[in-house]
Order: structure tokens, then sequence, then C-alpha cells
């Protein structure tokens, strides 16, 4: 009952966790919707379209904005 339920009423001490798993679920759907086709963009510019001189600086520059905590750009 607690996965099924999505009431929450401390007074009552009736829990359930429905909302918040459907709400991390859309959310990180969401997210993949976005980052996905960014990433595989990125990826295919940087191997196949790039200029040689541009494929360098670039690639350091992901390394680099992959290597910071999401949260900095939050």
């Amino acid at each position: 009952s607690f996965l099924s339920t999505e009431s929450w009423n401390p007074v009552t001490e009736n829990f359930g966790a429905l909302a918040p798993i459907y709400g991390t679920i859309v959310t990180s759907a969401i997210a993949i919707i976005i980052a996905v086709p960014i990433g595989i963009g990125i990826a295919v510019f940087l191997t196949e379209l790039c200029p040689r001189p541009l494929r360098r600086p670039i690639g350091i520059a992901v390394e680099l904005l992959a290597g910071i905590p999401s949260i900095i750009y939050g």
C-alpha cells in the first residue's frame, strides 16, 4: 500500500510514495529527452564535422564541463 497510494498525511500516519516516485520518473524522462539529442549532436559534430584545429579545444571544453558537478550550473 505504501508504493501504490499517493496520500501523505503525518497526522493520521497515512503515507504513500506514488506521487514522489511518479515525479522522479517524469523528471528523469524530461532530462533524458533534453540531454540525449544534445549529447549525440555534440559527439557527431566533434567526430565527423568539426575542423581539425577546433576539435581539440572543443573536446577539452566538453570534458571540463562534464567534470563540474551539475549543482554548480543550476
